[in-house]
């Protein structure tokens, strides 16, 4: 595979630079499974069919890719043809490669975990604030509702006073000519 469709194919894998994409992050041994576009002669199994290259991820042959029946997965149909394509790793580097694929599958649940987690704290605070939202605008109506009726009651309030003042006047007046006092009330307001 040359370099430049390795990179590309990792790049749709959700990695991104300093974050993880984890709705489009495939783990890495679902990555590449099959490769139909592989440099050199295409190699012919026993069907007599293009076999394309396929990566191995069992405990035996971590990441070791061979040629495999195009049919591969499907036992029934299969001629068994495999011829590898890497040689076999070192027993140390099959054990560091299974303990990064552990990791990252590790990694992954863990992520998953926490995103789930921000999710529900998410929804909490909206939740919270939408609750505090209603409380406020119901203590507002209240608020809104007491100063109508003060406004109402400042209204009829002043009416009532007018209403007094002129009353007392009157009564001032006819108080005042009953009593034969020279004061006259000619104008009342």
């Amino acid at each position: 595979m040359s370099a430049s469709s390795s990179q590309s194919s990792r790049s749709g894998s959700g990695l991104v630079a300093g974050s993880l994409d984890l709705d489009n992050y495939s783990l890495i041994t679902a990555l590449n499974s099959v490769e139909w576009d592989y440099e050199g002669e295409p190699v012919i199994c026993s069907c007599k069919m293009m076999a394309p290259r396929w990566t191995s991820w069992t405990n035996a042959n971590p990441a070791r890719r061979f040629y495999g029946c195009p049919n591969y997965k499907d036992p029934t149909k299969c001629c068994k043809f495999y011829l590898w394509h890497d040689p076999s790793l070192c027993d140390r580097g099959k054990e560091i490669v299974l303990e990064l694929k552990a990791r990252e599958k590790l990694l992954h649940k863990e992520a998953t975990f926490w995103k789930r987690q921000s999710l529900i704290l998410k929804q909490n605070a909206v939740d919270f604030v939408e609750a505090e939202i209603i409380e406020e605008n119901a203590r507002l109506k209240k608020e809104v509702k007491m100063l109508n009726n003060k406004i109402k009651e400042g209204k009829s309030g002043k009416w009532v006073k007018l209403f007094f003042a002129l009353f007392s006047v009157v009564v001032i007046c006819v108080f005042v000519k009953g009593s034969g006092n020279i004061y006259t009330c000619n104008a009342l307001p």
